[in-house]
């Protein structure tokens, strides 16, 4: 029965057997010699070993033992001191091909789905930026009262078709590096920055909060709106002047006909109203400060609620209007 050992790889602890503890830690000490004279060498040991944990993470999990054959294969897919330089383009004969990236949903970051924080991350933008493009999308689609359907729905299939990266291999083909430790001496010496880099925060949080703060009150506006709107036949009830100007101005509008939809339709109608209103305040607080969705997303349970009754509602009209017309 082999002993095992509890160590920190990476900032994570594991419990590994005595050969393979043998193994990482050589391979840890091969890389300090080799990175020792560079500048940045600290840094690039320190993500290299980040790296390997994670990579163990994936294969084995926290609460199992790390073996020989979890820490070969993690090591086989780094890169050894040995090899290393023959990966780097420039450094050898041999030249690394250059990573593919791949779309992927990135759960860091994430409000709903971890579409917009994927598509940033593949393009390089900053995910405030990209949120900001579907929210004035959407009002406009909103306001022109077309295309309502458009954005959600895209939004559903590309929550649907693009796979998460939940695994260090998808998370580096979606940045388009190299998973090995020749693809993070790169990026270290490279300087590359991902986006949300501390610049591209502060720029994102400002943008955030306004963007935020115009859906929260957009939301707020519209939902006042209704509900003075649908308070309008009790305040008819109580005086026969105001009833007699709401008539006249429902027939202005056309809408003489309207309580003859029926409640149940008039209750659908409604949900169709406000519920926009209240994922518009719901994700205007979110941006504003900063704050994450739940695990139960409570936003794309509206959304679907939302198109769920915009799909009732469309036959109950068209019944509804026959019957009345």
């Amino acid at each position: 029965m082999k002993q095992t050992v509890q160590v920190n790889i990476g900032g994570c602890a594991f419990n590994v057997d005595q050969d393979s503890y043998v193994l990482i830690d050589e391979y840890l000490k091969e890389l300090q010699g080799y990175y020792g004279g560079s500048p940045d060498g600290k840094e690039i040991v320190e993500d290299i070993e980040e790296r390997l944990a994670e990579l163990l993470l994936e294969r084995c999990g926290s609460a199992s033992v790390v073996s020989v054959a979890d820490a070969r294969y993690a090591i086989g897919i780094l890169g050894t001191p040995s090899n290393i330089g023959e990966d780097i383009p420039g450094a050898g004969t041999k030249s690394a091909e250059k990573p593919r990236k791949r779309l992927y949903r990135n759960p860091e970051g994430r409000f709903i789905g971890g579409v917009c924080s994927g598509l940033a991350t593949y393009l390089n933008w900053d995910v405030t930026l990209i949120r900001i493009v579907l929210l004035v999308l959407f009002l406009a689609s909103f306001a022109a009262e077309q295309f309502l359907l458009v954005i959600p729905v895209a939004y559903l299939i590309c929550w649907i078709a693009m796979p998460k990266a939940d695994t260090v291999q998808k998370q580096c083909e979606l940045r388009g590096e190299q998973l090995s430790a020749a693809g993070i001496e790169q990026r270290v010496k490279g300087g590359q920055q991902v986006p949300g880099a501390p610049a591209g925060q502060v720029v994102g949080r400002i943008l955030g909060f306004i963007c935020g703060l115009l859906l929260f009150l957009t939301g707020l506006s519209a939902l006042a709106g209704g509900i003075f709107v649908a308070s309008l036949p009790a305040l008819a009830s109580l005086n026969p002047d105001v009833a007699q100007a709401i008539s006249e101005g429902m027939n202005e509008i056309g809408l003489e006909n309207i309580r003859a939809l029926g409640i149940t339709t008039m209750i659908v109608a409604a949900l169709v109203y406000f519920i926009p209103c209240i994922i518009a305040i719901y994700y205007g607080i979110l941006l504003m400060f900063g704050l994450k969705s739940p695990s139960w997303r409570p936003g794309l349970i509206m959304v679907l609620i939302w198109v769920i009754s915009l799909l009732v509602l469309i036959p109950l009209l068209a019944i509804n209007l026959a019957a009345i017309l």
